[in-house]
C-alpha cells in the first residue's frame, strides 16, 4: 500500500505546483469611469411594508404588478394590495396560510400558493378569497393564470390547471 503512496503524493505536488505557472492573466483592465452629469434627480414618491418577509427561507417571493396596483404575498399568509401612485393598502388579506409563491394576477384574480399544498385565489378588487384548494404537494413555483386557467406546478413535477372561476380541476400532469 506504501509503494503507491509516495508516487501519488509527488504527482499530486508537481501538478499542483504547476497548475499556475504556465497560466497568464487574460483578464481585460477596466475602463476608465467617465465622469458625468445626471439629466434628473430621482425623488422618492412612497414607501410602504407589506408584510414581514421570509424570515430565514430563501424564497424568492416577489411582487405581482398590474395596470394600477401592486401585488405582494408574505410567508406569514398576508396578502396585500397596493396602489401604484399612492404606495396606499388599498386591502390587506390575512390567509393564515404560509405563501411560498409569489401572487399571480390575470382575470380578475390574485393567485398564490403554499408549501402545505394550498392554491388560493382572491378577488383582485377587494381581496376576498373566491376558492381555495388544498393538494398533497409543495408549491415554491409562482403559479401561471391565462385562458380562464390557473395552472401550477408542484415540487414534485406534476402540474395542474384549475378554473379561474371556481376552482375546479381542468387537467393534471
Amino acid at each position: 500500500m506504501y509503494k503507491y503512496l509516495i508516487p501519488f503524493l509527488l504527482t499530486t505536488l508537481l501538478l499542483s505546483a504547476c497548475s499556475g505557472f504556465f497560466e497568464t492573466d487574460n483578464t481585460p483592465e477596466p475602463t476608465p469611469l467617465v465622469q458625468f452629469t445626471p439629466e434628473i434627480q430621482p425623488k422618492k414618491l412612497w414607501s410602504t411594508r407589506a408584510g414581514s418577509g421570509a424570515d430565514d427561507e430563501y424564497l424568492k417571493i416577489g411582487p405581482a404588478i398590474g395596470e394600477t396596483t401592486i401585488f405582494t404575498t408574505s410567508l406569514k399568509g398576508t396578502v396585500t394590495a397596493i396602489n401604484k401612485t399612492t404606495g396606499k393598502k388599498a386591502w390587506q388579506t390575512a390567509t393564515g396560510i404560509p405563501l411560498t409563491t409569489s401572487p399571480s394576477l390575470g382575470d380578475g384574480i390574485v393567485v398564490a400558493a403554499s408549501r402545505k399544498g394550498d392554491v388560493l385565489a382572491l378577488d383582485q378588487q377587494t381581496g376576498r378569497l373566491l376558492w381555495k384548494k388544498t393538494l398533497p404537494n409543495e408549491f415554491l413555483a409562482t403559479p401561471a393564470i391565462g385562458n380562464g386557467l390557473v395552472v401550477t406546478k408542484a415540487t414534485d413535477g406534476a402540474i395542474r390547471a384549475f378554473s379561474a372561476k371556481d376552482g375546479a380541476e381542468a387537467w393534471s400532469f
